[in-house]
């Protein structure tokens, strides 16, 4: 009975060693540093100079809904929206130009001039004075615009200007209130709307 009793009691020992052994290896996770409006601050401030506009915007919604005077991060979402703003303004036009549908045009060496008043007019006509494209064309001094020859039949308006600008050369954009059209020489590529902002090149802490 003392021989059980004694084993019994050093299996007990035992696990309980065990555990103790488990239970000490296992590590203890310290908790995480919750992120301070400073580390949000920076978090967007970096996106933004990125030209990342997705990234940035929570950051800085973050900071403005604790410190809504926060004068950096108010400038740099305003940027943000204005570009938001302009961006689905001339998504508003691509979508324009790609559901008017032109039932036909047939032109012989047309100037781009002459092209872009027909798609003026054609459009207008066809949505029924909804939607009548602005155009701004480009063209070096004393130099006169190419001439395109096309014969196309149920195409968008989008089609319509790609083709012609591929067959002259020239470049297409799609602004918030316009289509430009002009050599490749006059019309560079865009520039992001985020540089060149002076107010959001202050520096800030969080406890300044």
């Amino acid at each position: 009975m003392k021989l059980l009793l004694k084993e019994n009691l050093l299996r007990g020992f035992a696990s309980s060693v065990l555990l103790a052994g488990i239970v000490a290896v296992v590590p203890v996770q310290a908790d995480e540093k919750k992120p301070s409006i400073a580390d949000y601050y920076e978090s967007g401030r970096q996106a933004f100079f990125r030209d990342d506009f997705d990234a940035a915007k929570p950051y800085l919604v973050k900071v403005l809904k604790a410190k809504p005077d926060h004068v950096p991060s108010r400038s740099m979402l305003n940027v943000i929206l204005e570009a938001e703003k302009k961006a689905g303004a001339k998504t508003t036009m691509v979508a324009w130009a790609k559901r008017t549908i032109i039932p036909s045009i047939d032109i012989k060496d047309a100037p781009v001039d002459e092209v872009i008043a027909f798609l003026q007019v054609k459009s207008r006509s066809i949505t029924k004075g909804e939607w009548e494209p602005n155009f701004v064309v480009l063209k070096p001094e004393g130099e006169e615009l190419p001439t395109v020859t096309m014969a196309l039949r149920e195409v968008p308006v989008e089609y319509v200007i790609q083709t012609m600008a591929e067959m002259s050369g020239l470049v297409v954009r799609y602004e918030e209130h316009a289509i430009k059209v002009a050599p490749p020489s006059l019309l560079p590529p865009e520039q992001s709307e985020l540089k060149g902002t002076p107010a959001v090149a202050m520096e800030w802490r969080e406890n300044s």
